[in-house]
């Protein structure tokens, strides 16, 4: 196999005719994490060990090597390697959300992947790194949880993660295989992490995202389980509001389910289809976000009793959302406008299939007031906030259904 290199430049871009500063990493990278100070390249590969006989060979599972490069106005530097047990996954996408620096501290969370590497200690691994003292360009290992004193896992056996957000001092692990526990963890002391608590619901959340200290948004799918065969049929798409400002006790205030099984959003492809703006609280002002939604539902308004059962594609356009948040009182969150650029009654059976299967790159909004702007397959529509009709962009003949 040819060897590989990873590069990262900086232009500068008052002087395009500047070489650019460069830095390379010797391998592959599967995903990257980034705050303004560091770049963080993740690579996972299969690990090594003695046999019996001294030899170094593969023992089947898989490690993952995380190289860290600081970042300042005029300069790359390479700050070290260090290596955690385990695969951050193979999407990008999601690789970068399950790595988090703070205060000079990097978090990961890895997943086993088959065998048993951990035994009892699960699946699924929290590995804090840190860079070690003097100049050997190391990053070592601070911590892990599960660990000998702290031994419950995060998640149950045959369980995989589906979200992950770090927040400040502060994790949030969404695992799955019939119900969603929604772990939080405790990251305050980077020597001695902990799972503070975890609340147990139907379906699962594949996006979270935070609102302020207290408040959580998960975007997952519904889900029902069939006790008689074992497995576990996916509904409609599921929006969520935790209460976490008792991280040893999460609440669910609110759960929406939009659609029937069939529904999907994008967001759960990508978080840049998901588009909010802050609230403020102190006057009153709600915390807005918009989701694209491919909905799927019951052509006479009868559900089928089988779980199984996979409606029609009904519509596709964005479900708009208020969050109110409150200081020690009762957080809300509503659905307020539901806005449609297509519909079975509006588009050609031919050309249904272009918003029935919307690819992950086909929708994506901008809240500006009381507006919102959406693009969906090259054309450009708007609406009022919580309003329930799109308006077309002039002289854009993609926004005409069926072309």
């Amino acid at each position: 196999v040819a060897p590989v290199l990873t590069t990262l430049s900086m232009f500068d871009l008052n002087d395009l005719d500047a070489p650019p500063v460069s830095v390379a990493v010797m391998g592959r990278t599967n995903g990257m994490y980034a705050t303004p100070e560091n770049v963080y390249f993740a690579s996972s590969n299969t690990g090594y060990g003695i046999d019996e006989f001294g030899e170094i060979v593969r023992n089947g599972f898989l490690d993952t090597d995380i190289h860290k490069l600081a970042i300042s106005e005029d300069a790359l530097e390479y700050r070290g390697s260090g290596t955690v047990e385990g695969s951050l996954g193979h999407d990008p996408e999601r690789i970068a959300f399950r790595m988090s620096e703070y205060k000079d501290h990097l978090r990961v969370i890895s997943s086993q992947g088959w065998g048993d590497r951990w035994g009892k200690l699960g699946d699924h691994r929290l590995t804090i790194l840190g860079e070690s003292e003097g100049n050997d360009l190391l990053l070592r290992t601070v911590s892990i949880l599960p660990n000998a004193q702290r031994p419950d896992p995060i998640g149950k056996p045959g369980e995989q993660i589906h979200g992950v957000r770090f927040h400040g001092k502060r994790g949030y692990v969404v695992t799955f295989v019939r119900v969603d526990p929604l772990y939080a963890l405790d990251l305050a002391d980077p020597t001695d992490p902990s799972i503070l608590g975890e609340l147990e619901i139907e379906g699962f959340s594949d996006y979270l995202h935070p609102v302020g200290e207290n408040l959580l948004i998960g975007i997952g799918m519904g889900a029902i389980a069939d006790e008689e065969t074992g497995n576990t049929w996916f509904q409609g798409v599921q929006v969520g509001l935790f209460d976490v400002s008792a991280p040893a006790a999460p609440v669910l205030l609110h759960m929406e389910q939009i659609g029937e099984r069939g529904t999907s959003t994008s967001v759960m492809a990508t978080h840049r289809a998901f588009t909010s703006v802050p609230g403020d609280p102190a006057n009153g002002e709600p915390m807005r976000f918009t989701i694209p939604v491919s909905e799927h539902g019951p052509e006479d308004d009868i559900l089928d009793p089988r779980p199984f059962h996979t409606y029609p594609w009904k519509s596709t356009g964005i479900v708009m959302f208020d969050v109110n948040e409150s200081e020690g009182g009762l957080s809300t969150m509503e659905l307020t406008g539901r806005a449609n650029v297509a519909s079975v009654d509006t588009v050609d059976p031919d050309y249904a299939s272009f918003y029935q299967y919307p690819y992950e790159d086909h929708g994506r909004s901008a809240i500006y007031g009381d507006q919102v702007f959406h693009y969906f397959r090259g054309g450009l529509f708007m609406t009022e906030w919580a309003g329930n009709q799109f308006i077309a962009a002039d002289n854009c003949p993609l926004c005409e259904p069926g072309q």
